[in-house]
């Protein structure tokens, strides 16, 4: 099967690819190892919901790991609703269609399993009983953090530990510091 936007012209994709794009009426997870692919089969499957099915940005939810692959995705939505708007000149409901979903994309939900799970502890803490000031931990916070309980686990260690922590030692640290153990 060739990939017929203008983009990306005669892009071929694998049968996999094409069974993940084409696939419907089912949720759908991709798994493929990096590099594969799945950021560019998970966008052409959104764009063509979209572009020839109408299906609306908003009744589409599409999760990844990385802020980047996220970003990357809402990027050539983007750029391919835009592409498609310049191209239906004279079609004034389908401009109409595309203009709302340009509207929408920046509250897509097109994003990071945390960033989802956080949005619904958000929009729903008063039902499942967790405090709405929960946030996402940031890169600095997270190591200063795991390096507080690393420090409370030695100390505690140190102290009460017994012959098997001993061992332990003796097996992954060296005499001069404690950094290999951790």
């Amino acid at each position: 099967i060739v990939y017929n936007y203008p983009e990306v012209e005669n892009m071929k994709w694998t049968e996999r690819q094409t069974m993940a794009i084409e696939e419907r009426n089912t949720n759908l997870l991709v798994s493929a190892a990096a590099g594969s692919g799945k950021t560019a089969v998970l966008v052409e499957r959104v764009k063509r919901l979209i572009l020839e099915e109408q299906i609306g940005i908003d009744a589409i939810l599409v999760l990844t790991f990385t802020n980047a692959a996220a970003s990357e995705m809402k990027e050539k939505i983007l750029k391919s609703i835009n592409d498609e708007l310049s191209a239906s000149e004279g079609d004034h409901e389908k401009q109409r269609f595309l203009r709302q979903q340009l509207l929408q994309i920046p509250r897509a939900n097109i994003s990071t399993f945390h960033a989802f799970a956080l949005e619904i502890v958000h929009r729903y803490y008063h039902i499942i009983d967790i405090a709405p000031a929960l946030s996402i931990c940031e890169k600095k916070k997270k190591k200063i953090l795991k390096d507080e309980a690393m420090q409370e686990l030695l100390e505690d260690r140190f102290e009460h530990g017994g012959e098997e922590f001993r061992t332990f030692l003796d097996d992954y640290c060296s005499s001069r510091d404690n950094e290999t153990l951790k």
